[in-house]
């Protein structure tokens, strides 16, 4: 799937999220759905950034902020799978432990994504 995955999301749930500027923010049932989508379309998850939604007002939580920026991301099928498994177990245990009014941003990135964010080798 190329860049234009983050629309089909998007309009996928966004009856089910929260819009918060140009992020949408989703409850912890609908984060296992968006979760679950991208491992089909092949986009890793490669974050979770929980928030409170209170009214209008966001608040970010600084306790709730997970990524996995360590795990070899080659082959990349397997990337894809080892993030759908971390961000699995940092829902089932944000929702254990979550607030009220507890919302999730879903950072993902497409494999064309994440090769363009390569250091580039230093020029001496």
């Amino acid at each position: 799937m190329t860049e234009g995955y983050k629309q089909e999301i998007g309009k996928r749930f966004a009856d089910r999220g929260f819009r918060s500027g140009g992020q949408l923010l989703y409850d912890i049932p609908t984060t296992r759905d968006v979760v679950a989508f991208c491992a089909t379309k092949e986009i890793a998850v490669v974050g979770l950034e929980g928030f409170v939604v209170t009214g209008r007002n966001v608040r970010p939580l600084l306790d709730y902020i997970a990524s996995w920026d360590d795990v070899p991301r080659h082959p990349w099928a397997e990337y894809v799978k080892k993030c759908q498994e971390y961000a699995a177990r940092t829902r089932d245990l944000w929702a254990r432990t979550a607030p009220d009014g507890f919302r999730v941003r879903v950072a993902m990135a497409s494999e064309q994504e994440m090769a363009s964010m390569r250091r580039k080798p230093s020029q001496s």
